[in-house]
């Protein structure tokens, strides 16, 4: 039986599981396959989610398995391969006991000492990012500084998607030009320094409604100098349709958006209004 190995080389060691599993003979052409292995990966508040698809060809065609393996952060990278190799063995024994190696295949079962605690994410499926950038540059009569800064939270599940995010960002650029008199003469030379400064959150909660359909409510705050927005505000109720099915999000996924729902600003120098938009996104 030819298999064909799909992984990234940053979390997949082929040689390695090319001499751990030895009842199937790999093959580095997919076009030569019997099936076709794709690992794709997603983090998790405390580790990664491994998703492995084994796709049937030529003889085995219209046959698709998927398995998931859930590693932590304390794991080791051999942790993660010997597991991943374990997960692969699972997947490929239902392609082999078609084929002739089904007589030379033994299973064998591993009894726990005591009942198996259940696996749990202790993070339930949060997941954090933190980050800050920064740019730097000038000349005689040019300066430039941009600053910014990231937090976000995320929580993804077959009944909930809910994101959180606040960014603040600082740009200043400081300026020289020369003044002239009457005469045409330069007598000296302006400063001129320019600062704009943003920050903005948003919040999106979605409760799905099956396999495609969700419902939600999505919402922002922000500020800028440079549109003059002291505040922004809004929120506004939202349906989305998912092309494809969330259990195969981590390998593909094409979303539709709609809401819709009132705008609220206020200038640094005017007083509130209100704006009903709608956004397909």
């Amino acid at each position: 039986m030819r298999v064909f190995l799909d992984c990234p080389d940053t979390f997949c060691d082929f040689d390695y599981y090319r001499t751990e599993i030895t009842f199937v003979n790999w093959v580095r052409d997919r076009q030569f396959a019997q099936v076709h292995i794709l690992v794709t990966t997603q983090r998790t508040g405390g580790g990664q989610e491994f998703t492995l698809a084994f796709i049937g060809l030529e003889r085995f065609g219209g046959t698709v398995d998927t398995l998931r393996r859930l590693s932590h952060t304390t794991d080791t990278q051999d942790d993660i391969r010997r597991g991943l190799a374990q997960t692969m063995r699972l997947g490929l024994v239902r392609f082999a006991a078609k084929t002739p190696v089904a007589g030379k295949l033994a299973i064998s079962y591993s009894a726990p000492v005591s009942a198996a605690a259940q696996v749990r994410d202790p993070w339930n499926y949060w997941v954090f990012s933190a980050g800050l950038s920064g740019n730097l540059n000038g000349e005689k009569s040019l300066k430039f500084q941009y600053w910014s800064g990231r937090l976000s939270a995320e929580r993804l599940t077959d009944a909930w998607k809910i994101t959180f995010s606040a960014n603040q960002s600082y740009n200043q650029g400081d300026f020289s030009t020369p003044v002239f008199d009457s005469s045409g003469t330069q007598i000296g030379e302006q400063k001129v320094r320019n600062i704009n400064r943003g920050n903005n959150a948003n919040a999106l909660i979605v409760r799905s409604l099956g396999a495609h359909w969700s419902f939600g409510v999505r919402g922002l705050a922000s500020s800028s100098t440079f549109l003059n927005q002291k505040l922004a505000a809004r929120i506004a109720p939202a349906i989305e349709y998912d092309v494809i099915p969330y259990s195969q999000s981590t390998r593909r996924l094409l979303t539709f958006r709609y809401e819709v729902g009132p705008t609220a600003y206020r200038g640094f120098t005017r007083a509130y209004r209100c704006a009903c938009s709608a956004v397909l996104a």
